[in-house]
């Protein structure tokens, strides 16, 4: 117990799942830092871990998701403490996180010492005659609830070998089955093979746009590359320096395509043609798995490895261990597969035909980008934005819309898979629209840094005083519940973004009321439609909050002016 109450920590790590999500410096006699969690991206278990590796508190799902605010206290020596208050919030419960240190002031200059102002009052989590024994004895137990029938009256040598004991089989049985869900190298292969895009042959015709860095001991380079997704259009042909030549030359040597670095094709012909070779699949990160592999004669390449994603085998990485050069790192920044009308003629090749324009091969005619009249395309935006309005995508989630030369484009974000396919579903059936929408899981399983040359660094948290925010001056003022400060923001925040969705789009709209005459009736009508479902919005925001502020005592009173009906000709946008 003296070793745990009377260690000095000189920073705290917050671990989400095992994985570090913020550092909080202890520089101050008070430190705090405040953690706003997504109810969809809710961690299993959340830990408080010291920089001397010691763990003070450790919170399951359970106590994460809670429907009721919880207060924890963890003391220390010489008045220190850790606070904890969990705190369920609209969107998803806020953590709330204050480490006391009184020495601190003195060590930094700061003799004042003000107990009123440093507690809280927003945060009433214990009372002054806590026992610090009795809180002890609770945050043991609670570090220990993995074992809830096991009583610890005192430390004697039995108890304490029946307790490594426990902890060691418990090492090894998760050992065990994360060694069981390992995959073999020859499953790693062969789903990565499959999901290589020289081998999945592509339904629809499209460009594959990658962006890799290579990374040498001399130097980085930065490549972007343009496939054509069913292989049939070769890339256009740059010359290279001398440089950049050479690396080709000894990458394409260890089998490495200078087109398709993250090849796993490639990848799987230079192992077989190795005559031998030692593997091995280590997971390497969140949802990254590696395979290493290491020749057994003696040649140029030393080693080579691959990592792919465990969600979907796609390649992210590579490197090539040569004899005499070092250490060559292929990493992926981007990937996407991007349609025909948005690619360039410099990216590939011309197509077969002779120069006074004979017919194109007929293999090739859907690569072309498609040219679409402007009221083809009013027609086809018009009818995409009814579409995402009918299933409110437009003032609720993050949806954009694009418009080129050959369609309309639809990307963004949606929180489920079963929300993706809804939209998909929907969009799908429209003439001249392409959508690409990812839900929250695939963002989620994507590598979170661009790049693995990247140091992974915690974030560096800097605590100061929190002074009192307006609103709050103003509740305290007039004698009102405190507790309605963050419900408050929250609605007038999520009304005032709704609005300006609403607004954004309706001020879209401006071009294609300008040729409402040329389109045809039923579109003028879904227009005018469109157009006051936004216009509602906006009204409904407004008055949303005017009720709210209302009902502490702001506002004047009088509700917004709802703008007249709209008729789908001669419409004033401005007004």
């Amino acid at each position: 117990m003296r070793e745990l109450v009377e260690h000095r920590p000189s920073e705290l790590s917050i671990v989400f799942d095992g994985e570090t999500h913020a550092t909080l410096l202890l520089t101050a006699s008070r430190n705090t830092l405040n953690l706003s969690l997504e109810r969809q991206q809710c961690p299993g278990s959340i830990g408080i871990l010291s920089d001397q590796q010691v763990c003070l508190l450790l919170l399951d799902r359970r106590e994460i998701e809670t429907v009721e605010r919880r207060a924890y206290l963890i003391p220390f020596s010489d008045g220190r403490s850790l606070e904890v208050v969990i705190a369920p919030e609209f969107r998803g419960p806020s953590l709330h996180i204050a480490y006391r240190d009184p020495e601190l002031a003195t060590a930094h200059g700061n003799a004042r010492h003000d107990p009123e102002n440093e507690a809280d009052q927003r945060f009433a989590l214990v009372s002054s005659n806590h026992d610090a024994a009795t809180s002890f004895r609770n945050w043991r137990r609670r570090i220990l609830r993995g074992f809830p029938k096991l009583e610890i009256p005192t430390m004697n040598p039995t108890l304490a070998t029946a307790l490594v004991l426990a902890v060691v089989a418990s090492v090894l049985l998760v050992a065990g089955v994360q060694q069981q869900r390992q995959k073999t190298v020859a499953d790693l292969i062969k789903h990565a093979t499959a999901a290589d895009p020289s081998v999945r042959a592509a339904v629809e015709p499209g460009v594959i746009y990658q962006k890799v860095a290579i990374r040498t001991t001399r130097r980085t380079l930065e490549r972007t590359i343009y496939r054509d997704a069913q292989g049939v259009r070769r890339p256009h042909h740059r010359q290279l320096s001398a440089e950049d030549e050479q690396l080709k030359n000894r990458l394409t040597n260890a089998g490495v395509n200078w087109d398709a670095p993250l090849s796993v094709v490639d990848y799987a012909q230079w192992r077989r043609r190795s005559n031998g070779t030692r593997d091995a699949v280590t997971r390497t990160g969140h949802h990254l798995l590696t395979l290493s592999t290491t020749p057994d004669a003696d040649g140029e390449v030393l080693k080579e490895t691959l990592t792919v994603r465990d969600t979907d085998f796609h390649a992210v990485d590579r490197t090539v261990e040569l004899r005499d050069s070092g250490t060559v790192e292929i990493a992926e920044l981007s990937y996407d597969v991007l349609p025909w009308a948005s690619a360039s003629p410099d990216w590939f090749e011309p197509l077969p035909g002779s120069i006074a324009g004979d017919a194109i091969l007929p293999a090739l005619k859907s690569h072309l980008p498609q040219v679409l009249s402007e009221q083809v395309l009013d027609e086809a935006e018009i009818e995409a934005r009814v579409a995402l309005n009918q299933l409110h995508a437009d003032t609720g989630e993050r949806i954009r819309l694009a418009r080129t030369a050959g369609a309309i484009h639809v990307k963004g974000v949606v929180d489920t898979d079963v929300r993706k396919r809804e939209l998909l579903s929907r969009l799908s059936a429209l003439p001249h629209v392409e959508a690409s929408i990812l839900s929250v899981e695939e963002v989620n399983s994507q590598p979170q840094s661009g790049s693995p040359f990247e140091n992974s660094q915690p974030i560096q948290v800097y605590s100061i005083e929190a002074q009192a925010s307006p609103l709050e001056l103003y509740l305290r003022e007039n004698k009102l519940p405190i507790d309605r400060i963050t419900s408050i923001s929250h609605n007038l925040l999520d009304g005032g973004l709704t609005m300006q969705q609403a607004q954004v789009h309706f001020a879209q709209l401006q071009p294609r009321f300008q040729a409402a005459n040329q389109l045809p009736p039923h579109l003028q009508g879904q227009l005018a439609s469109l157009a006051r479902n936004y216009l509602d919005a906006v009204s409904a925001g407004l008055d949303a909050n005017a009720r709210l502020l209302q009902s502490i005592g702001l506002g004047s009173g009088s509700a917004a002016a709802s703008p007249e009906p709209l008729s789908p000709q001669g419409i004033a946008m401005n007004q």
